[in-house]
């Protein structure tokens, strides 16, 4: 088999990107369901003014918290997506990661 001499371990192993793609699915969805949450939580700290059963401080503490969870799963979209676009590293080439960057962040 002389034209296989040449490939790398690397060249030779299935890719990850279906397995990533399938976790950016899946952190979409999760992503999702906790933006149902949030709005439920909005809708219910509305109604908390007019109806005494509802504890709008409890109703606030759900709020940060499904709002956390938004933030999370963007970023780990985020994190999954770098990795399915730039493979190899991890990490966006050096020309474009600096690209925009700031000493004030």
């Amino acid at each position: 088999m002389a034209g296989r001499e040449g490939r790398t371990d690397e060249a030779q192993r299935p890719s990850a990107a279906p397995l990533r793609a399938r976790a950016a699915g899946r952190v979409e969805a999760l992503r999702l369901g906790a933006q149902g949450k949030a709005s439920l939580w909005r809708g219910l700290l509305a109604a908390s003014a007019q109806d005494s059963r509802l504890d709008a401080d409890r109703l606030e503490a759900l709020l940060r918290r499904a709002e956390q969870q938004i933030r999370t799963m963007d970023a780990l979209h985020a994190r999954i997506a770098t990795a399915l676009l730039f493979p190899v590293t991890g990490q966006e080439p050096a020309s474009t990661a600096t690209a925009g960057t700031s000493s004030s962040r």
